[in-house]
């Protein structure tokens, strides 16, 4: 995995399965026909395992050993017309989740810089 200066980072994993994002369905009537809708973040937490997340959308691969994967579950609210938390999950494997916390913290430490 290489990383990229701010904005982001490519991400070019050697893992069989894809990194993904989860959303509940749930959510599907949260975004309205104007324009996007923030999630507000209340939480976080996490797994590992050698399994990634089961989603409905990707059939057809088996339940093997796809390496070592983690999970991190986002506990959201919605700032529109639902009621309650739900829950994202976002699913990778391990070269990326060391990746994507090394970005973060670059990324506090420059907005730290750029505030003093």
């Amino acid at each position: 995995m290489d990383l990229i200066p701010s904005p982001g980072f490519a991400i070019r994993s050697k893992s069989r399965w894809p990194n993904t994002i989860v959303f509940p369905k749930e959510l599907r009537d949260a975004i309205p026909d104007y324009g996007s809708r923030a999630l507000v973040f209340d939480s976080v937490g996490g797994s590992h395992s050698k399994a990634p997340v089961s989603i409905s959308g990707m059939i057809g691969e088996t339940q093997f050993d796809f390496g070592a994967r983690t999970q991190i579950r986002l506990l959201v609210h919605e700032t529109g017309k639902l009621d309650g938390q739900f829950t994202l999950l976002v699913d990778l494997d391990s070269e990326t989740t060391r990746a994507l916390g090394k970005f973060l913290i670059e990324l506090a430490d420059q907005s730290e810089e750029r505030k003093g």
